[in-house]
């Protein structure tokens, strides 16, 4: 099993961990959860009662197949399912509204795991 913090997020800030369990000596599944903020741009300057960050949070899931080493040392091609939701909440004259943004998505990629 490896734990893995991914240190790019937290300047969002967004708190992401990985978690991922050897379901054989050459692959992986992982579970992915995040949570945090993001700085909102607004172009000029935003109209007072608006919220300068949305609060997001994350959840995925990763299949990973390690072609070069293993599981404990090796690069991995993947799948991951990672599904993102923002919510900011604004203040208008006649009162409280909110806006929702998801995201879902679906991705491949390539990686080295060096762990020692």
């Amino acid at each position: 099993m490896s734990i893995t913090l991914s240190p790019l997020h937290l300047l969002l800030p967004l708190f992401e961990l990985t978690a991922e369990v050897r379901v054989h000596r050459m692959m992986g599944i992982s579970g992915i959860v995040g949570l945090g903020s993001v700085k909102l741009e607004y172009e000029g300057t935003p109209p007072p009662g608006l919220q300068d960050r949305a609060s997001v949070y994350e959840l995925g899931a990763q299949y990973n197949v390690y072609v070069l080493g293993s599981f404990e040392q090796g690069m991995q091609l993947g799948l991951e399912l990672l599904y993102l939701h923002a919510n900011v909440e604004a203040a208008s004259v006649s009162g409280a509204g909110s806006e929702r943004c998801t995201r879902r998505a679906i991705s491949s990629r390539a990686r080295p795991a060096w762990l020692t």
